[in-house]
């Protein structure tokens, strides 16, 4: 009698080592998915004996005849869905959705994604966010994070704390793991490390005179406007011939610029709303801007003020202003000077010698008066030229009786 032939998918001997005798069966079938992402033309499993091979198929007709068949790889994707979920997301594949996410300018971008790659992914990276404890993040915040450098701390920190609080108020995770006494605690230790940063201060006039004489000759005129105006570097490098105004003295001060090369942005605004401002200049920056116009041979209005030393048509570099600056310090015995302690000593010139405060704010684009007294300094010579001043008021005043 002649053996029935199957009517769903095929079996056959295939040699099997692992099994005994050395003989499997398997079973196939065509694949109904054949065509999708890759998936085979045939799916095949081999077993020990023919009996369960057939059982097999059996199930898998019912399956696809019920609609409820899945391939190998859509089981796979599945289970490793499921595997995923019950991990849950790790702080890393958080931290990259929330970077995503933000609208971040390309100088906060930069800042936060090396924060993330220095201090926070290879600590908290492959954590699942539901196992970060507030024990664990205590002892990271306070023994093993950033020791010495209480600005990458405190700045580590706080992106850290701001990522899993948007995780909280998305309801990913119940609460956060970042608890007030640890908060507390770090900004405590904080207190007791001292900052390896430049700490911005006012220059005084003998230094002044002498790192302009110590400066190549290409960067004087920028340190000079800069001193004399108090803009940023960034609004200083970005600076046109058309947004000055020789004849009336004006500049407006638009835009900004940061960065160098690949990485060099230019924004139509400047730090905040109203750093977007009229700077007046005086003779003495007129006659230094007239200077540099008549070297740079008729510019046109486009043109750079400040331009790259061997380009005319890009920006001088950032990181070269302050390298001429620090060797011009360091060659005169003096403590580095930065681009933006020159802002510093304008502030401190300016409101020793303003009516009201709010004419320094309106001069440096800061957003509020206090900002603005946070710039300026104290100085011995300068408290006893106040004090002597309001003696003298107090003296003729009781000489001439009014008091």
């Amino acid at each position: 009698m002649a053996k029935k032939r199957r009517s769903f998918g095929k079996i056959r001997k295939v040699p099997r080592k692992t099994f005994k005798g050395g003989i499997g069966y398997e079973a196939s079938f065509a694949n109904p998915r054949f065509g999708y992402d890759g998936e085979p033309h045939r799916i095949a499993r081999t077993f020990r004996q023919a009996s369960v091979a057939a059982k097999w198929l059996s199930k898998q007709e019912s399956a696809i005849d019920g609609d409820t068949w899945k391939s190998p790889s859509q089981v796979k994707a599945e289970r490793e869905l499921e595997q995923l979920a019950s991990r849950g997301r790790t702080f890393g594949e958080y931290a990259a959705e929330w970077m995503e996410k933000r609208h971040l300018t390309p100088a906060v971008k930069r800042t936060h994604s090396s924060l993330l790659r220095v201090h926070l992914l290879p600590r908290w990276g492959a954590v699942p966010l539901r196992q970060i404890t507030p024990e664990a993040v205590d002892d990271w915040a306070l023994l093993e994070l950033a020791p010495g450098a209480p600005g990458a701390r405190k700045n580590a920190y706080e992106l850290f704390r701001a990522i899993l609080n948007t995780a909280v108020a998305l309801e990913i995770i119940d609460r956060s793991p970042c608890v007030s006494v640890t908060d507390k605690n770090f900004a405590q230790s904080l207190k007791g490390e001292k900052s390896r940063r430049h700490e911005p201060r006012s220059l005084p006039d003998s230094e002044i005179a002498a790192i302009v004489k110590e400066l190549p000759a290409h960067a004087v005129p920028m340190f000079l406007f800069m001193l004399m105006t108090g803009l940023r570097l960034g609004e200083a490098r970005e600076l046109r011939w058309k947004d000055v105004d020789l004849t009336t003295g004006i500049c407006t001060v638009s835009r900004s610029v940061s960065g160098v090369g690949r990485n060099l942005v230019v924004r139509d605004g400047t730090k905040t709303k109203a750093s977007n401002r009229i700077a007046l200049l005086g003779p003495h920056t007129v006659k230094l801007l007239h200077d540099v116009r008549e070297r740079q041979d008729k510019p046109a209005a486009t043109d750079l003020i400040f331009p790259s030393v061997n380009d005319r048509s890009k920006h001088y570099a950032e990181s070269l202003f302050n390298k001429n600056l620090y060797r011009a310090c360091d060659s005169l015995g003096l403590e580095r000077a930065s681009a933006h302690d020159l802002r510093h000593t304008w502030a401190d010139r300016g409101g020793r010698n303003a009516e009201s405060i709010k004419d320094v704010q309106d001069s440096l684009g800061h957003a509020s008066a206090s900002m603005s007294l946070r710039y300026m300094k104290s100085s011995t010579d300068a408290r006893r030229v106040l004090q002597a001043a309001v003696e003298e008021q107090f003296t003729t005043a009781l000489e001439s009786g009014a008091l």
